[in-house]
């Protein structure tokens, strides 16, 4: 007797393919379902960053003492004492040490006042042995006349009395570019008087000067404010 082998239609195939998929596809689906809702469960915790606050203080540059016969004054530790002078005038020189920033140096001038035209002013007033010191002035260019050309400052313009704060000073106009600061107060251009408790009267004049990139007038001004006569 002969066994006969029954095949299926191809339409009966495909539909048994389809449904496998379709099964699988499904079973993918519930399994992401279910992991995303187990992962997702639960508190929602925030987590903010704790505040923090910085307290940035001022820090107060290491200074030297310099001592002489009528006065002492203080510079940073990176000064020297250059020189000191004692004819025509009667002065005293220092200058910063640090690399790159040797172009600056200052003069004091005792109870011997030059006739020497500066960029900007600071003024001071007398305070029995010491200074009073008051508001650095901008570059007198911007406030003492017609701005200067290149060409101009070639032809040595005459120094110009300027005022600042109430207080005269004699204006460089040719030398514009020499960034030096001078002092003048009330009681006339390019000086002041202290009466020390020791030493008596002097008159003096402080002269700045900075060559660098990037000019620190603080120094100048923290010299003045620690100037005392003897």
């Amino acid at each position: 007797m002969y066994r006969y082998e029954r095949r299926h239609a191809p339409w009966q195939n495909f539909r048994k393919k389809a449904f496998l998929i379709v099964a699988a596809v499904l079973l993918l689906v519930a399994i992401i379902a279910g992991w995303y809702i187990d992962s997702h469960s639960g508190t929602t915790i925030i987590h903010n960053s704790v505040a923090k606050t910085t307290f940035v203080s001022a820090t107060n540059t290491p200074v030297q003492t310099f001592s002489e016969t009528d006065f002492t004054i203080q510079l940073p530790n990176d000064w020297k004492f250059i020189v000191q002078t004692t004819g025509p005038y009667h002065f005293y020189t220092w200058q910063d040490t640090t690399k790159y920033e040797d172009n600056r140096i200052l003069d004091l001038y005792v109870d011997t006042i030059p006739n020497t035209a500066v960029n900007r002013l600071q003024p001071v007033s007398a305070n029995s042995n010491r200074l009073q010191v008051g508001t650095l002035s901008d570059d007198c260019l911007t406030f003492a006349g017609p701005p200067v050309s290149s060409a101009q400052a070639a032809q040595s313009l005459p120094d110009q009395i300027a005022k600042w704060q109430g207080i005269n000073f004699m204006c460089d106009l040719s030398n514009y570019n020499n960034d030096a600061v001078g002092t003048s107060s009330p009681q006339g251009i390019n000086t002041v008087t202290l009466t020390g408790p020791a030493t008596g009267k002097h008159s003096f004049f402080f002269l700045y000067v900075d060559h660098n990139i990037q000019p620190d007038y603080a120094i100048f001004t923290n010299a003045l404010e620690s100037f005392r006569v003897k």
